[in-house]
């Protein structure tokens, strides 16, 4: 029994470390984002390996921008469905096949703050007033 709870014991140890070359970050959200394309495409293609996939990658995503709403009591997706924000990350990930599907998404969630987007709460008043 004590072989068998020192296997546990290092393992739990362990996975923290494996973890620490991405921030901390697990699942899915540490992949490149050309597994993204590809079970994008496949899903878009009906294939049951990408629809899957794909889910996999969503429900990553749900939960990590579930996370941060709550962490920062705003909606960060502005009213977005989730399936929008899957295309929009699915679009940056075609171009960036190399990239982190992390880094993706955030580089999303930062688009989707800009005060460029039409549907974004514009401030009221020049700077200096909203002071």
């Amino acid at each position: 029994m004590r072989p068998f709870l020192a296997g546990i014991i290092a393992f739990a140890l362990a996975a923290p470390a494996a973890g620490a070359d991405s921030g901390g970050l697990v699942g899915v959200g540490v992949k490149r984002c050309e597994g993204l394309t590809a079970a994008a495409g496949g899903a878009d293609r009906g294939e049951e390996e990408g629809v899957l996939d794909l889910r996999r990658y969503s429900d990553w995503v749900a939960g990590f921008v579930s996370g941060l709403n709550l962490a920062t009591g705003e909606d960060l997706l502005r009213q977005l469905s989730l399936d929008g924000a899957m295309r929009r990350i699915a679009l940056h990930c075609a171009d960036r096949p190399d990239e982190e599907v992390f880094a993706a998404v955030r580089t999303v969630l930062r688009a989707l703050q800009s005060p460029e987007r039409e549907d974004a709460p514009h401030d009221k008043g020049p700077p200096a007033a909203r002071r």
